[in-house]
């Protein structure tokens, strides 16, 4: 959800002349783009600390690291941080700052999913093994008859 959030607010923010032409009443149209830059970077923040005390609490199943997660998480954090620092009204600059900070998301949805494929191998691989175990057992059971 976090990460949504990042996202709807950065297809928002180059968008705001045409939203309030529009009469949409958008984030960005009501508060701002600087403020548009600030919620996004809060936003990443969060979602990173979120990957990180789940890392640290334990409560996802053990194949998957959310410490890991939380390592990419700072994918989206420094893009969004770096439109924060360099944030402006002007709609160019603006556009630029968050086609980054969209592809920053890109890159880190992608390394993710990369990372679950992973893990999916991984687990395939060791129930090959066990099954294979369980197969041999089950012959030297035959062989005992």
């Amino acid at each position: 959800m976090l990460y949504a959030l990042d996202l709807i607010l950065s297809l928002e923010i180059p968008d705001r002349e045409g939203d309030c032409l529009g009469g949409k009443k958008t984030v960005i149209v009501r508060k701002g783009r600087e403020s548009g830059f600030i919620l996004s970077a809060i936003s990443c923040v969060l979602a990173a600390l979120l990957f990180a005390a789940t890392s640290l609490l334990r409560p996802v199943p053990r194949p998957i690291d959310s410490g890991v997660m939380a390592l990419l998480s700072s994918i989206p954090m420094a893009s969004a941080f770096w439109g924060l620092l360099n944030r402006r009204e002007k709609r160019e600059r603006a556009t630029e700052l968050t086609v980054h900070n969209v592809a920053s998301l890109i890159i880190f949805f992608s390394t993710i999913d990369c990372y679950f494929l992973f893990l999916l191998g991984q687990t395939n691989d060791r129930s090959r093994c066990s099954l294979g175990k369980r197969n041999r057992s089950i012959e030297e059971i035959r062989r005992v008859e």
